[in-house]
Parts: C-alpha cells; structure tokens; sequence
C-alpha cells in the first residue's frame, strides 16, 4: 500500500461525507425539507378534510335523529288527542241526552263541533255500518263491535296526496251500540310543513300502497324514493331508524328512514331529509382556509430554512475544497476553526489531521517497498503449507468418520448381540412358567367364581398377562424380524395409523391431525412392521399428553433429494436433555409400565429399511419425531 493510495482513500471518505459542491448538499437539505413540510401538510389537510367531514355528517345525523322525534311525537299527539276527542264526543252525547234543557244540550253539541272545526277535524255519527269498499270502514266496524280503535285511511279513489287519521268510538246504551262517533284529521303536506319548519328537515310519509306525503315537490319525491329503493333501504325489515346518503336534485342529502306506526300497527315509513349544501359549502371554505394558511406557512419556513443552512453550508464549501486539495497531494492545506461547534472541531480536526499526513507520509513510503516484498514472500509461503495442511486435514476427517462409524458398529453389535441372548434366555424360562401359573389360577377362578377370593385371582392373571406380553416383546427384540418389502402407499400407512390411535385419542380428550403432501406416494417397504414403527410414535405421543392436546402427523415430498419427510409433533409434556440422549437404548424407560423396546425398534425398523430417525424435545411443549425415508 502506498502514501499515494492512502491519501486517496481518506480524500475520497472525506468527500463522500462533506460532499463536492456547496450548492449540491444545500439543494438536497432543501430538498428534503420541503418534501418534509410538504407532507406534514398534506397530511394535516386530509386529517383536517376528514374531521370536517365526518363532524358535519354526525352533525347531520343528530339533527335527523332528533327532527325524527319531534315528528314522531307529534304525530303520536295527533292520534291522542283523535282518542281523546272521539270518547270527549261520545261523552258529550250521551250528557246532552240526559239533559232535559234542550237549548243547553245543543250549546254544548255546537260548541264542541266548533272547537273540533277549530282544530281542523271532522267529526261523523253513523248509525250503521258502511259499505266494506268505504275509506274508514274498518274502524267503524269496530266501532260497531264495542272496539274503540284509531287508524290511517287512504282514499283510494283520490289522487291526491293526503291521508286522514281516524278514531273511532261507540255509544252504548242497553241494547248495545247503537251509533258510532268517528273523528278524524287530515294528514297532508300542509301539516307536515308545519313539523317541518320546527324541525329544519323535509318530511316525507311513504305509505304502503307507494302513495307519498311530503313536503317536497313532486319530482323530488320520485327521485328520493327511487334513490332509497336502489339503495336497498326501503326493504320490508325496516324496524328502526336507517341513516342513507341521496341526492336530491343534484344537492346531497342526508336521509333518516324510520318506520311510521298507528295504534302499535306498522303503517308506513317517515323519511327526514336534509340538504348537505350549505354545510359541505362551509367544509369547502373551511378547507379552503387551511390549505392557504399551509402554504404560506410553507413558504415562510422555507426562506427562514435556506437562510440559516447557508451559514453552515458556506463553511463545509470550504472545507470541502480544502479536502480536494489534500486528496491531489496538496498537504500544505490549512482551515481557520472560526467558532467552537461541531464545524469548527471539524475545522480543527482536520488541519491536525493534514500535518499527521504530511509527517508521516515519508515514513510510509519508505516502509512501503520492503513491507509489499516480505509480505509477498510470506504469502506464498503460507499458501503452500495451506494447500498441504487442507489436503492432510481432509484425510484425517474422512479416516476418523470410518472410524468412528466402525467403532459405534461394533459397539452396537456385540451390545445388541449379547441383549440379545440374555432377552431370549429370560423369555424361554420366563414363559413357560407364566403359561402353567396361569392355567392354574384360571382353574381357581372358575372355582372362586363369585367370592371375595376371585378378585385378587382375576388380577393376579392380568398381571402375568403383561408380563408376557413383556416377555414376547423381550423375544421381538432377541430375534429381529427382517423387513418383507414391497411396493406401498406410504400415505396409506399413515392413515391407517391415525385410524388406529383414534379410540385412544377420542378417550383421551386427544386431536389428530393429519397433513400429507403428496395425497399418494409409494415405496420398497414393509408395510406392517413400518405400521408398528408409526404406531410405536404416536402412542408415545398419546402417552405425553394425558391432559389432552394436538397430535400433527405430516409428511413433505422434496423431489430434488427425492427424500419423504415424515413428522410426528405432539404438544405434551417433553423430554429433558438426560433422557432424550438414551431415548434409542434398549431396556431405558422412564415409564411406569413401558420395556424400554419401543423407540429401539423403531429405529431398527426404519434403518433397516434405508431411512432415519431423529428427535428433538423441549421441556413442557412437546416432542417431534422425524422420519427420513429415501425414495
């Protein structure tokens, strides 16, 4: 490495840092600055739109809600004050006919008709009942039956928008209903301007044969109703207040849609619908307000901005010609500090800087020839003892794995051997004894049958049913089964598996999951004992997990390796690291009834089949079983 090249390193790191051109770096803050307050302006315009917006539409809709109470209200006043009429009317006459002054019982009939007239409402006495095709006949009926009722009636003979509320009464005497007073008020647009102008909100009454009652003209209550129609608002279940946003007229409005009812009867929809013109026309100005005051205030800080980065910018200029200078050679370079911050320390770091270069630039010259020819000897010398050590070094890790593959051969063999025997010696001895205790003790059962003695006979024989069981699994493992192989569906044995673990796991509050890619998959194997091998798993896994929990069996296919991975994961108890290091060693348990066989076997059954067994524990998550089978 020489001076030269040094000097051109630190002149290019010093560029990089300071940059070339004064007016490049005070672009770029600029630049950054104003994309900066650009976007927070932007950003506070769309939040403040968005406030705006969503407060004149809950604005909006609050003062639907309460136009809508008002007018409910007053129309349940209406129907009250219709009831309370009819039965004053009925009242009225049977008072005037138990008058004996006839001139008193007329000033009374004529002042209550006048104050009736007053109000707007028409009051008839019908002594018999209307033809059924009459408007009103329902509620005289009624009336007929001795049944006070209040209803809308439509004329449907008329075409005019108007319906009237009626309020029937009977007048009873001895013999029955005799009469039947009926007092009625119309409901037209003119009665819902008078709500209207209360509440600042058009009304519209929607009846169920699609007459209207509005305040709106005509041309504007088609388009409100079909506009409500395809919005889906106007369906049959409306059973509450309903909020729509419409145009009207060209105008966006806001609806509220609420069903209208009489004497606890559903007898059409009233429609409030509000004109958002005016308050979107104050959102725009508010709006229009904000994004002024934004810019300004963008343009003013970007002046105050570029006036105060030219104070720093003028300074770095400097110091960045003087860094070109040093990167051509020039060490002769020297900066005034000026001032004690950050620009000036740099000031001053770099003229001390510049004289270390200039005093030592010599010195590494001079170092740098006989340094570049020793380096160059030792690097090859190094590379040759690397190429030989590499090569040596290979050898030995290739001859201590045959080593070591031989030696745990060996080990396992004369191991496994001499279980082996020792297994097959115990089970001979063991078994036929076993067979005569039990032949005896079943003779003694079937003499005991029903007495206190049977009991322990009939354990005593459970008991040297598992230990043959035990003894036959002890002769399982001193005489290996050599695997039959042929061609199966390993997917197939793994459903068959989970088929067979099922009542155990139902009985044990256990869910078996099963996950196979690809669905269908053969191999050279032997179909039952790589079964038993499966079976040997999961009802270990079932055994980790007495509280309950998930048993995931999957498989995954990677054609690259033409490998089949196969995996067993439970969510039990797990292993700590001291037993999951002799989970292979015949005869290890930490079972209360288990041999100490079942993962020996497994694994037996799987190498000898071409595959490989590994698994892995955590303490308190689970346990995972995974097999490796070559294709």
């Amino acid at each position: 490495m020489t001076a030269t090249s040094v000097r051109k390193g630190l002149g290019s790191l010093l560029r990089s840092a300071l940059d070339v051109r004064r007016g490049r770096l005070s672009r770029q803050l600029t630049e950054a600055f104003v994309v900066i307050v650009a976007i927070l302006a932007l950003v506070m315009t769309l939040v403040g739109s968005s406030v705006t917006t969503r407060s004149i539409e809950v604005r909006a809709e609050h003062q639907l809600a309460s136009a809508e109470s008002v007018a409910q209200l007053s129309l349940q006043d209406l129907e009250e004050d219709l009831i309370f009429l009819s039965e004053l009317f009925v009242s009225s006459q049977i008072l005037t006919e138990q008058l004996t002054v006839p001139s008193a019982s007329r000033s009374l009939m004529i002042s209550l008709m006048s104050d009736l007239r007053h109000r707007g409402m028409k009051v008839e006495m019908l002594d018999q009942i209307p033809a059924s095709d009459q408007p009103g006949a329902a509620v005289i009926q009624k009336g007929f039956l001795g049944i006070r009722t209040m209803d809308l009636v439509v004329d449907p003979k008329t075409a005019s928008p108007e319906a009237r509320l009626v309020s029937g009464a009977p007048i009873e005497n001895q013999r029955g209903v005799e009469r039947v007073v009926s007092v009625s008020f119309p409901v037209t647009p003119a009665y819902f301007a008078t709500i209207s102008t209360r509440v600042g909100t058009d009304i519209t009454l929607l009846l169920p044969n699609e007459r209207a009652i509005s305040t709106l003209p005509p041309t504007a209550v088609r388009e409100l109703i079909e506009q409500l129609k395809g919005s889906g608002k106007l369906g049959a279940g409306v059973d509450g207040p309903r909020i729509a946003s419409i145009s009207s007229e060209g105008t966006p409005a806001r609806v509220l849609i609420s069903p209208f009812t009489v004497s606890f009867k559903k007898q059409g929809l009233l429609i409030l619908s509000m004109p958002m013109g005016d308050l979107l026309a104050a959102r725009r100005s508010i709006v229009g307000k904000v994004l002024l005051s934004t810019f300004a205030i963008l343009a003013g800080a970007i002046l105050l901005y570029r006036l105060l980065i030219r104070r720093i910018t003028d300074r770095l200029g400097k110091l960045s010609a003087a860094t070109r200078e040093v990167a051509t050679g020039k060490l002769d370079q020297r900066l005034d500090v000026g001032s004690a911050d950050e620009i000036g320390e740099l000031a001053g770091s770099f003229n001390t800087m510049v004289e270390r270069l200039q005093a030592s630039r010599n010195e590494i010259e001079q170092w740098n020839q006989t340094l570049e020819k020793r380096v160059h000897e030792q690097t090859q010398s190094l590379e040759a003892a690397r190429e030989e050590l590499t090569a040596t070094n290979a050898q030995l890790v290739q001859a201590l794995d045959q080593l070591h593959r031989a030696q745990e051969v060996m080990i396992r063999t004369e191991k496994f051997s001499a279980l082996g025997h020792m297994a097959m010696a115990v089970a001979h001895e063991v078994r036929n004894p076993l067979a005569g205790m039990k032949g005896a003790l079943q003779v003694l059962l079937r003499e005991q049958r029903g007495s206190d003695q049977a009991q322990i006979i009939h354990r005593t024989i459970e008991q040297i049913d598992r230990l043959a069981q035990t003894t036959s699994r002890l002769l399982t493992f001193a005489r290996p089964t050599t695997p039959q192989r042929q061609t199966t569906d390993v997917m197939h044995l793994l459903a068959e598996t989970r088929s067979l673990l099922a009542k155990q796991a139902e009985q044990q509050g256990i869910t078996i999951q099963l996950q196979l890619e690809p669905p269908q998959l053969e191999f050279l194997l032997d179909p039952h004992l790589t079964v038993q091998a499966f079976l040997n798993i999961g009802i270990n896994a079932l055994q980790a997990m007495p509280a309950g929990g998930t048993l995931h069996i999957d498989s995954n296919w990677d054609a690259h390796s033409r490998e089949l991975s196969i995996r067993f994961r439970d969510d039990g108890t797990g292993m700590p690291p001291e037993v999951l290091a002799n989970i292979f060693t015949p005869f290890f348990t930490t079972k209360h009834q288990g041999t100490g066989l079942g993962l020996h076997l497994v694994r037996e059954i799987i190498e000898q089949q071409g595959g490989r067994v590994h698994v892995t524990s955590t303490r308190g998550k689970g346990t995972e079983v995974r097999i490796a089978l070559r294709g």
